[in-house]
């Protein structure tokens, strides 16, 4: 009976070693599936998490542009905003996800990227600029045209924005340039230091235009100091030129009147000439008769039986008036083949020349 005893409780032992073995079997299966359902649920919050992150950062970006195309940015958009999504979104590299997560988490970050990008463009274009709109000093255009070209293929209609403000910037240094040339032809050199001696008040004015029309108010400022010390120098050269004018006219006046002058004096002096060999030729004429009458006495004296020396003698011509008419001696109104008397009185003969005799007479 005891041998029965024994053997079934080593039955039973071996029974239960099986049972349990069973059990621990079964166990393990289940341990496993149920840990494996777990991981899968807890994939599937991440994912979710993931998913709602991404949903969430891409609210943030949209808000950054204008626009659903994006084709903008606002003027409240930062480099500080954008700066901390691109290190947020770094956080997400080596996460798995599903394609469509995935899908969508590349969206999020080439709309960071362009932001980035367009707010580059827009800065530097801006920075050609003061509050005023005028070009600054120094104001860095091809860097800011090559931000802008880097968008033209993706982001078109924000390209053609900025590229209106970039040809305003280009025009207005255009315009400082052709200014700054006009004002240097009117120095010897670009120094501006000594004024052509040829400048002229036309390439001035045309400087002077020149500069009118820039905005940027350094520039304007040196060159129009420039062209004041330029004005100066046409000042003199106009009141020289002034001067010069007066005395030029001033010289006519006073040559005119210089020829005025001769031509009046030349007209008395013909007359005053004309007076005087009239009277000459009547005194000539005069004289002639008085000679005659001298020679025609002379020859009566010598043929009178040689008169004593200093006798006097008179011979009187008739048909002359030698007496004044009117205040005017009588011979101013003789004609030809008038006579005049003259009253001679004889010297005697003369001793160079004998047989002739000399004297004078009065009329």
């Amino acid at each position: 009976m005891d041998k029965k005893r024994k053997f079934i409780i080593g039955v039973s032992i071996a029974i239960g070693l099986v049972i349990l073995g069973g059990g621990a079997l079964g166990f393990h299966y289940h341990s496993v599936k149920a840990e494996e359902k777990k991981q899968a649920e807890a994939q599937q919050a991440q994912t979710k998490k993931l998913q709602q992150t991404i949903q969430t950062y891409q609210k943030e970006v949209n808000a950054w542009y204008t626009d659903d195309k994006k084709e903008g940015l606002q003027k409240a958009t930062t480099e500080k905003e954008i700066t901390s999504m691109e290190s947020k979104l770094k956080k997400l590299e080596g996460k798995e996800m599903s394609v469509d997560t995935a899908a969508k988490l590349n969206t999020l970050v080439m709309d960071v990227g362009y932001a980035r990008s367009m707010l580059d463009a827009q800065t530097k274009v801006a920075s050609l600029f003061d509050k005023s709109g005028a070009l600054v000093e120094n104001a860095q255009l091809e860097s800011a045209e090559k931000a802008v070209n880097k968008l033209k293929e993706v982001k078109s209609v924000f390209v053609e924005t900025q590229q209106k403000r970039l040809t305003e910037a280009k025009n207005q240094a255009k315009t400082i340039e052709e200014a700054t040339n006009a004002v240097n032809t009117l120095y010897t050199n670009d120094k501006r230091e000594t004024v052509q001696s040829n400048v002229t008040q036309a390439n001035y004015t045309t400087a002077k235009t020149k500069v009118a029309s820039i905005k940027q108010a350094k520039a304007k400022k040196m060159l129009s100091d420039a062209l004041a010390k330029v004005e100066t120098v046409l000042q003199k050269q106009k009141e020289v030129a002034q001067q010069q004018a007066e005395q030029a006219a001033n010289t006519n006046d006073n040559q005119t009147t210089n020829d005025d002058n001769a031509t009046s004096n030349g007209g008395n002096k013909t007359s005053s000439s004309y007076s005087q060999g009239s009277s000459n030729g009547s005194s000539n004429s005069q004289a002639g008769k008085s000679s005659s009458s001298s020679a025609k006495s002379g020859s009566k004296s010598s043929a009178s039986s040689g008169k004593a020396k200093g006798s006097s003698g008179s011979s009187k011509s008739s048909g002359g008036n030698s007496k004044s008419n009117n205040g005017k001696s009588g011979y101013d109104n003789m004609k030809p083949g008038d006579r005049w008397t003259v009253e001679w009185e004889d010297k005697g003969v003369m001793e160079s020349d004998a047989g002739r005799t000399w004297g004078y007479g009065t009329w």
